[in-house]
């Protein structure tokens, strides 16, 4: 989990125009996630794209505030708007990015739950998934 401290799941931008905008805002090219799965969000002049959520609560607020102000110029969209509507989440573009985590909470998580197997169980893991049988 991300916290304002320690950053455990994160994106890294690839994209040098991109990575300069998080750059200014984040003062780096390496940002906080929710997730390492990606969501469909429309963006504007863009349409629907693959996006991973920047986690917020992650950020300092003059992170947070330096975030605001990028967004109203770069979409032209007032700051009181932007303001109102970053309570909920602000996407990162997909496209060229790497992302990586050293949460394994998150790992077991995105595992599913449909998984009856117990993957702690060596036995059974040995069995299934090696293909190994005893003499």
């Amino acid at each position: 989990m991300n916290t304002k401290n320690k950053w455990t799941t994160t994106a890294t931008i690839r994209d040098p125009e991109r990575g300069k905008f998080w750059l200014d805002v984040m003062g780096g090219d390496t940002v906080p996630i929710v997730s390492m799965m990606t969501q469909r969000v429309k963006v504007p002049g863009r349409g629907e794209v693959d996006a991973y959520m920047l986690d917020l609560k992650a950020i300092s607020d003059e992170q947070r505030e330096r975030l605001i102000q990028a967004i109203a110029i770069e979409f032209r969209i007032p700051l009181v708007e932007v303001r109102a509507e970053i309570d909920d989440s602000v996407p990162v573009l997909a496209e060229n990015v790497y992302v990586s985590s050293s949460d394994p909470g998150l790992f077991f998580s995105m595992l599913g739950d449909d998984d009856e197997r117990d993957m702690f169980n060596t036995d059974q893991f040995v069995d299934e998934y090696l293909d190994y049988e005893e003499d």
